[in-house]
């Protein structure tokens, strides 16, 4: 059902790998992201920062799917939105320019969705430089609800799914069979029955994938000029 629209997304994907040098180690993070227009990439914020720090990567590098091989892209941080937990890159001069079409409007409970990204990836040392090395995968799932949130004081719109999605799969796309990009994957919440009197094993437990509105991307990627 999804093959052709996974296809088509597939040009348009890359792989994210931000990294810092502090002395001899060498720091990592990696996820996905997606071409909105020429040159300019849609990621999760929190992929360009250092685990357990607040501050950016000082190299962002950007691979697309199909040049898997070559040598990853330097991208610079456009803008981010770190309560919304989006960012934009920009490429100064792509080697490609296939770009997403992103749904302008909402989509409805019970659409279902293909995903497809990075969620396995990981970065190796080998010798004298590391390898980046990308495991592309495909998951599907059904948009369960729409909800809104307070948070730092402004409404924030999420999608909920009706499954948990590979851990790593901060950035990938989601999207309907015709190809059109409904929502940005961002984060897992889990909520736990906190009942210590109840067996770990038979606690109530609640996961929820947790989606960026391709609306939102559109209105983002407009106020800083990445998206007419």
């Amino acid at each position: 059902m999804f093959s052709e629209a996974t296809a088509q997304i597939r040009e348009s994907l890359y792989g994210i790998w931000a990294r810092t040098r502090d002395g001899d180690t060498m720091h990592h993070s990696t996820g996905t992201g997606f071409m909105i227009s020429p040159g300019y990439i849609v990621t999760n914020a929190h992929v360009l920062r250092r685990r357990g720090f607040d501050a950016l990567h000082s190299e962002l590098l950007a691979i697309r799917s199909p040049d898997v091989g070559m040598n990853c892209e330097a991208t610079s941080l456009l803008a981010e939105d770190r309560d919304r937990d989006i960012a934009i890159l920009r490429i100064e001069k792509p080697r490609a320019s296939r770009c997403v079409t992103l749904l302008d409007g909402f989509a409805s409970s019970g659409t279902s969705i293909g995903s497809l990204g990075f969620p396995l990836s990981e970065v190796q040392h080998k010798g004298d430089s590391d390898v980046y090395n990308l495991i592309e995968r495909f998951q599907g799932a059904y948009l369960s609800s729409r909800f809104s949130e307070s948070v730092s004081g402004r409404q924030i719109t999420w999608y909920e799914v009706d499954r948990e999605m590979y851990e790593g799969s901060s950035g990938c796309p989601g999207y309907l069979t015709d190809g059109r990009v409904v929502a940005v994957n961002c984060k897992v919440r889990r909520e736990e029955d906190e009942d210590e009197s109840v067996p770990l094993e038979k606690r109530r437990r609640l996961e929820i994938s947790l989606w960026i509105p391709s609306l939102d991307v559109i209105r983002f990627a407009r106020t800083h000029g990445a998206l007419r």
